[in-house]
């Protein structure tokens, strides 16, 4: 029987199975052991390492796939492209695929396309470490090579941060990349492709986790910034995208805003996490991860109109939260939508991605954004923009 292979079956895919279950596509789970909570909602299980392309590749041989998703994170996207590639399947290539898992590539590529990247050195000794302290200011971000969301970026305000973490972040044999930092606003976009045709091309910003300035907790639209500002990250944010030769896939973007200078942080050939899908599926009226689906399988999608008069926050919500109040007085307010997600407390704790231990989200949708705030904060959570 046709079947569409998602890779990884964690909150951040529980989208693409339901979503598949009512457009009537039976589907494969490819994930490692484990109690994740969208392995009960496959058809079928194929327990092996997403992260191993050639493994997932011999994995699916007995199967006669029409196609191949994932969403939230970039473990499988590499795995996804190689079996698009292999298989003549729609779908982001291999090719482009490697390409988000290896920022060294990725950055290069980028700034030969002209696309503005913030200054970029690579670090394969301490001594290019030290040198790039020197070169690039008093502070900097550094991160490893194939990594992905905001897993291992670590900021370096000192020489001895820039030792430090190099040394940390080379142990495991990975090459290290060093970024300058600049203060400044941090936001993304996310965006369809079909086609070689950006079908959808979305900027909304992002709520920043207190206790990590590197991790987001949620995401709201519409984005606080310019007309101008929203247009050239549109502009650079599509330089980027044929750059790559991202194709018939979801593509997120992350951006920084300095000084009236917008530059691509990170780019990567799938949704993105923490509850995009959602948010962004209520602005635009249409199930996101319906759309990455038919993406996956080939079938045609429309240009996505942006609701102009919709406004959206989603928050994502942990284990300390007040989840019992959420719950009673979320059922007594419209307005809001709640999901828990069905996870064990090793899978909460471990998690996947910045948010690993979310149980939940809360998403406010309303006419403005201090409406969306207002619904938020009478079931107890404070949102700031």
């Amino acid at each position: 029987m046709e079947s569409i292979m998602i890779l990884g079956a964690g909150r951040g895919q529980i989208g693409l199975y339901e979503a598949c279950a009512r457009m009537g596509i039976r589907t494969i789970a490819a994930s490692i052991e484990g109690k994740y909570p969208a392995l009960e909602l496959a058809d079928e299980r194929c327990i092996v390492d997403i992260s191993d392309p050639c493994n997932v590749l011999r994995s699916s041989t007995s199967y006669e796939l029409v196609g191949v998703a994932t969403s939230c994170m970039d473990t499988g996207v590499e795995a996804q492209g190689l079996l698009n590639s292999e298989y003549s399947l729609s779908g982001v290539s291999y090719d482009s695929a490697k390409l988000c898992f290896d920022k060294e590539a990725l950055y290069g590529l980028l700034d030969r396309a002209g696309v503005p990247i913030p200054k970029t050195v690579v670090l394969r000794t301490e001594q290019d470490a030290i040198e790039a302290w020197d070169r690039l200011g008093d502070t900097l971000v550094l991160k490893q090579s194939r990594s992905q969301g905001s897993k291992g970026v670590c900021i370096a305000r000192s020489i001895e941060d820039v030792t430090e973490y190099f040394r940390i972040l080379s142990e495991s044999g990975q090459t290290v990349i060093a970024q300058e930092y600049a203060d400044g606003v941090e936001f993304g976009a996310q965006a369809l492709v079909q086609n070689g045709e950006v079908r959808l091309f979305l900027i909304h910003g992002d709520l920043m986790d207190a206790s990590n300035s590197v991790l987001p907790r949620g995401h709201f639209y519409p984005c606080l910034l310019n007309s101008d500002v929203k247009n050239e990250a549109t502009r650079v944010g599509v330089m980027a995208i044929k750059a790559c030769k991202f194709d018939n896939c979801a593509v997120n973007i992350d951006f920084k805003l300095n000084k009236g200078l917008v530059s691509v942080l990170e780019l990567t050939a799938r949704a993105g996490a923490n509850g995009l899908p959602e948010m962004v599926g209520k602005v635009i009226g249409r199930n996101y991860y319906e759309e990455i689906v038919k993406l996956a399988v080939g079938e045609g999608i429309r240009s996505c109109r942006i609701d102009g008069s919709v406004a959206a926050i989603i928050m994502m919500l942990g284990k300390d939260d007040p989840l019992e109040q959420v719950m009673e007085k979320a059922e007594r307010i419209g307005g809001i939508e709640l999901r828990f997600y069905n996870v064990c407390d090793q899978y909460a704790n471990q998690g996947q991605g910045p948010m690993g231990n979310s149980v939940g989200y809360a998403l406010a949708t309303a006419n403005t954004l201090k409406e969306c705030i207002s619904l938020l904060s009478s079931i107890g959570i404070e949102v700031q923009l």
